[in-house]
């Protein structure tokens, strides 16, 4: 039983190191949906996820290993100050790309009220 409990736990602490990945694939994808890049019932085929990040998939992908690798030596403030700076960082990005979007289309924003 005791093995069981270790089992459990390298289980559930590799889940919560690798959690980052997902999660800024589907802010990625939020966004692109909420600016109208990209077509939502694309989404439902997941083959064609990988080329709607484009290169942000990459960068993703190496943001979650630094996480990981953080995470792994118990540098969690680091981990934790990484993943929020980018999470925060790319939700801005991509509020700045639509706000651009707005403007362009002459809708009333932050950027032109």
């Amino acid at each position: 039983m005791k093995d069981l409990g270790r089992i459990l736990l390298f289980i559930l602490s590799t889940i919560l190191r690798l959690i980052s990945l997902p999660i800024f694939i589907l802010t990625h994808l939020f966004w692109g949906v909420y600016s109208f890049e990209i077509d939502p019932l694309q989404i439902l085929e997941i083959t064609t996820i990988p080329a709607m990040l484009g290169d942000f998939g990459w960068f993703y992908l190496a943001l979650s290993a630094i996480i990981l690798v953080f995470l792994t030596l118990r540098f969690k403030f680091l981990a934790y100050g990484v993943f929020l700076t980018a999470w925060f960082g790319q939700n801005y990005f991509f509020f700045r790309r639509w706000d651009n979007i707005i403007y362009e289309a002459g809708i009333p924003s932050f950027m032109n009220s």
